[in-house]
């Protein structure tokens, strides 16, 4: 068989795999939120100015970065935040994971120079001031033991964090946020089971309960939340919010669409030779 049949089969194999839906991987979802976007928001803990998160399903990695406060006195500290695939998860006690972001991480005397984040079945308090699901993951009356999750602050296990950041901008705004690997969240087994564990992330909606705190104190144990209070605090309460999907390119298909692209221009350049030469 001459070269050019297996160029033009290698350039159609990957035409066909970039018009198929089969060869693309699931959607990232993405989604962007503003102040003044719908939502229920109290900026007493610092303003909430922006909100930028994504999910990938597939890989199941969750990136979430978040822009808070201004020149005002109210500087955000740090946050707690659940995420559902729907509706709000503000009382979803046992089917949600409860992130603590603290920028002040460890004692004043010997703080990190990063912070730190942790997860912990979320037990449905709602307190404005003092965030307590690190201490229960139930939702039953009274104080039921804790279902810590993952610290990123526990030396060895952390390895499910990619990536935590927290900078003051120009504007004297703070963003923060956080990429991390949920597998282990998404199958954590709840010490308290509820209706429908999901752990985190989101698809075609999302809903988002986060309350933002200012003047913030902690203690940990062994990596862990032994204390979260805070002078003030805010929140940013969304439900059933429609998200953005990103299709996602399978290696196979950008490799075919390589052997494609590399039968094409390997045929236009012996063209070019092979015309050279007869003009020679």
């Amino acid at each position: 068989m001459s070269n050019q049949p297996l160029c033009r089969m290698a350039l159609g194999l990957g035409l066909v795999a970039l018009a198929s839906g089969s060869v693309l991987a699931g959607p990232v979802q993405t989604f962007h939120w503003m102040d003044g976007d719908p939502g229920t928001v109290d900026q007493r803990g610092g303003r909430i100015n922006w909100i930028e998160t994504e999910f990938d399903s597939d890989n199941q990695t969750l990136r979430w970065t978040g822009n808070f406060g201004n020149h005002t006195r109210l500087r955000t500290d740090g946050f707690t935040l659940a995420i559902s695939g729907g509706s709000s998860p503000k009382h979803a006690a046992g089917d949600v994971a409860l992130f603590y972001f603290d920028s002040n991480y460890g004692p004043a005397s010997s703080p990190l120079d990063q912070p730190v984040l942790t997860a912990y079945t979320y037990n449905g308090n709602v307190d404005m001031y003092t965030a307590t699901s690190y201490m229960d993951g139930s939702g039953a009356t009274g104080t039921q033991d804790p279902d810590p999750i993952a610290s990123s602050a526990v030396p060895g296990a952390n390895d499910w964090v990619e990536d935590l950041f927290f900078r003051a901008e120009a504007d004297g705004s703070r963003t923060m946020g956080f990429e991390i690997d949920v597998s282990s969240i998404i199958g954590h087994t709840p010490l308290h089971p509820a209706s429908n564990w999901t752990g985190t992330g989101f698809g075609e909606e999302i809903g988002m309960w986060m309350q933002t705190y200012t003047n913030l104190n902690t203690d940990y144990e062994d990596g862990y939340v032994t204390g979260w209070n805070s002078g003030f605090s805010g929140s940013l309460e969304l439900g059933n919010m429609q998200t953005a999907a990103d299709p996602v390119p399978e290696p196979a298909t950008l490799t075919l669409f390589g052997l494609g692209a590399a039968g094409f221009f390997g045929r236009r350049l012996r063209r070019r030779k092979q015309d050279a030469q007869d003009h020679a």
